[in-house]
């Protein structure tokens, strides 16, 4: 897990979707991907999955505090029951309509 994480747009992908999709990469190997919304500072995640094989080793708290870097506000939209505790973990304060919010 020491290897450098790569966050990297999908040009495949982008060219049928209104979403911009990104591979989540470490090493040689892709091991996630991203389902993302911007305007300007501001970032919607739709959707992050770390592969199973790669999942409990905190690559997904990798690349939540890399955008921490670059946006003043993250959206995580329509949060999963099951994934709340990270989204609490990861400092967002709950909404009402489902999504958890992140700001500087």
């Amino acid at each position: 897990m020491d290897q450098e994480l790569r966050i990297d747009v999908d040009k495949n992908y982008n060219k049928m979707s209104d979403y911009n999709w990104i591979n989540i990469e470490s090493g040689e190997d892709r091991i996630g991907k991203a389902r993302i919304s911007l305007s300007g500072k501001r970032l919607i995640i739709n959707s992050i999955y770390i592969f199973p094989e790669f999942e409990r080793n905190g690559y997904a708290q990798r690349v939540i505090d890399f955008f921490k870097d670059d946006y003043e506000e993250i959206v995580a939209d329509r949060v999963r029951d099951s994934a709340r505790v990270f989204w609490k973990k990861m400092n967002f304060y709950e909404q009402r309509n489902g999504n958890y919010v992140w700001r500087k």
